[in-house]
């Protein structure tokens, strides 16, 4: 006898149950742990989009690391690692502004598309 999973659920109720299916296996593959896992997938999808932009930001960033590294101080270590004032947002910032005239017609770009 041969059942027919169509003939009990309609399409969106599959995709529903292979959803869940797949939720379930992850979990159980990576623990409970789906906002670190959905952390590293954003992280992932926004470098690339950010490579996409800028091509040369992963060698910009090594070079500003390689730097702020040599400059280091236990005050820098200590004292200034907090959100908006951490080095790691300093070179982040940095990056984007020495490459302000690409994004800058990069966003004119996706605008003209839009409208």
């Amino acid at each position: 006898m041969e059942i027919k999973i169509e003939d009990y659920l309609d399409k969106e109720e599959i995709k529903n149950v292979v959803k869940q299916a797949v939720k379930e296996h992850v979990i159980e593959l990576l623990g409970d742990s789906k906002g670190l896992f959905m952390s590293v997938l954003v992280a992932d999808i926004r470098n690339k989009e950010i490579q996409a932009i800028i091509p040369d930001f992963k060698e910009q960033i090594n070079i500003k690391v390689r730097q702020k590294i040599e400059e280091m101080t236990a005050e820098s270590i200590f004292m200034s690692n907090i959100g908006w004032r951490s080095d790691g947002n300093k070179i982040f910032n940095e990056i984007l502004s020495n490459n302000k005239p690409l994004l800058d017609a990069k966003f004119k770009e996706i605008f003209k598309k839009v409208n």
